[in-house]
């Protein structure tokens, strides 16, 4: 049975819940069809803390996707809520419209976008452009933009989702700096920028353009010293001339002063469309008051050029032959769990093995082993007994 509260019968009446697609730290999210006209829709139903109550960015997120309408925006259709009277809570649920891909899940696809026209692509980036250039129009920075929140429909409508971080601009423009998923985040966030716009969207659509010809991330660093890392590689380190205010960062007095590095960006991708490359070099500058706008984006001679940007109803659909290949992956990640358990069952036996024969080995000399392990139980029992005998040892 699927995890919704048993109050919530004003999403039982009008849904049919087919099954759970997506679970995070704040959130679970459900397909499902509507019972009077089988449309597919997806239910996010927020995950409430009955001290805390709501997180902040669920409100927000609510707040903005209320307000705006945009054929590029994922759509949120209506907002239910229902009280728990035995938990003491409200439930609160999402009801989007359904979108069965995303772009990440879409790249892993190798066989079907080595086939892509780029026509095609170049259809879905300026789609996503469109997207970011109406929020910044309406002074709201999305600060999460990655594949995996660029949802696709069966017919190519691209949609921009999963408004959790997004933020409204205000007078004072001063934000938490801890935002972005790392491979997508900008260098002023992770030198500990607090005053921003949305020059860090853009940094993050110059990842993910380069991630749509390359099929995975290009900056992908394990902690953000590492990120930053990667990015002085390839984008080169900061100066004086092109970034004045690098060194007035929160965090670069923390930093070891990287060793100066070159740009270059052209260099490591010159295989690629010089022209494509250019939108590139002007998305991924390290000032962000270099760096592209929307606008300035959507303007480039890249969306100009042959082969034009084709329309949604001109794109190729791959309905069928994508969820072949999701299903595919799905099986593939069931057989490396499979592996990975027999490995660790594999090490597990081996400890045993060991175990065992330094056992037989110590009651061939004696009775050191057992005397050594007495020894071991026996300070242990003495750290309990300081430590208080309430306590729990672990």
């Amino acid at each position: 049975m699927l995890p919704f509260d048993p109050s919530e019968n004003v999403i039982n009446d009008k849904y049919e819940i087919i099954n759970q697609i997506g679970c995070g730290a704040y959130a679970s999210v459900y397909k499902a069809r509507t019972k009077t006209t089988g449309k597919l829709v997806a239910i996010k139903q927020l995950k409430n803390d009955r001290d805390q109550g709501f997180p902040v960015t669920s409100l927000r997120e609510i707040q903005l996707l209320q307000e705006i309408h945009h054929p590029n925006i994922i759509q949120l259709i209506e907002v239910l809520h229902a009280n728990d009277f035995i938990e003491r809570n409200t439930t609160i649920s999402l009801v989007f419209e359904f979108m069965p891909h995303d772009l990440s899940s879409f790249l892993k696809c190798e066989e079907i976008v080595s086939k892509v026209a780029i026509g095609q692509l170049k259809g879905y980036m300026l789609q996503i452009l469109q997207a970011i250039q109406f929020l910044h129009s309406n002074n709201i920075i999305h600060r999460d933009i990655k594949t995996g929140n660029i949802l696709i429909s069966d017919d190519n409508h691209i949609k921009l989702g999963d408004f959790g971080l997004a933020r409204k601009q205000d007078d004072v423009g001063i934000y938490t700096n801890n935002m972005v998923t790392l491979w997508y985040r900008p260098p002023e966030l992770l030198l500990g920028e607090t005053r921003y716009k949305g020059e860090v969207d853009m940094w993050s659509v110059g990842c993910v353009f380069l991630e749509i010809f390359k099929h995975r991330p290009v900056f992908h660093g394990k902690t953000e010293n590492e990120q930053l890392s990667k990015i002085w590689e390839i984008c080169g380190t900061p100066t004086d001339l092109e970034w004045p205010q690098f060194k007035e960062m929160k965090m670069f007095q923390t930093l070891a002063l990287p060793t100066p590095q070159k740009r270059i960006l052209k260099d490591v991708f010159k295989g690629y469309d010089p022209i494509f490359m250019d939108l590139i070099d002007h998305l991924l500058q390290l000032n962000p008051k270099s760096r592209f706008t929307a606008d300035e984006a959507l303007q480039h001679k890249y969306f100009t050029g042959e082969p034009r940007p084709l329309k949604p109803e001109e794109m190729t659909k791959f309905e069928p032959s994508l969820e072949s290949c999701y299903r595919k992956m799905q099986k593939e990640k069931q057989i490396n769990r499979s592996d990975s358990r027999e490995r660790r069952d594999d090490r597990m036996n081996r400890r045993r093995q060991e175990d065992d024969f330094r056992y037989q080995r110590a009651n061939k000399r004696g009775t050191s082993f057992n005397n050594r392990r007495r020894t071991d139980y026996s300070r242990r029992d003495n750290w309990r007994g300081r430590r208080g005998s309430n306590e729990k040892f672990y």
